[in-house]
Order: structure tokens, then sequence, then C-alpha cells
């Protein structure tokens, strides 16, 4: 079941007894809050791991 949105150029899809937006364009669903929250958390730890290795081979990552 889904219904379109013309003006977001999305769909509200019932998927596994949740709601979530689906964009067609993409072919994909969005991240609700906690996913994207929990995304950006991640790459966040991953670059602060790239920093401190940049650093410990005395490369410092703001002149890059």
């Amino acid at each position: 079941m889904s219904l379109a949105s013309q003006v977001l150029g999305l769909e509200l899809r019932l998927n596994s007894g949740e709601m979530r937006f689906y964009n067609p364009a993409t072919c994909k669903t969005l991240l609700t809050y906690e996913e994207e929250s929990a995304a950006r958390q991640e790459a966040e730890l991953k670059a602060q791991k790239l920093v401190d290795k940049l650093r410990k081979l005395n490369i410092d990552p703001d002149g890059l």
C-alpha cells in the first residue's frame, strides 16, 4: 500500500507495519531520524579514526 505526493515527489509506503517515505526517483526508502542519526555518528567516528591515523603518520589532516 502506498500514497504518492506530487509536491514532495515521494511515496508513503506501509512496510512491515511501519509507514516509510520512499523516493521513486532513487528507488530508495528514506532513513528514519534514528537511522540517519546512527549513520551520521558512524561516519563521524570513521572520520575521526582517519584523522587519528593521519596524525600518527605525521600528516596534518587540516593541511590536506
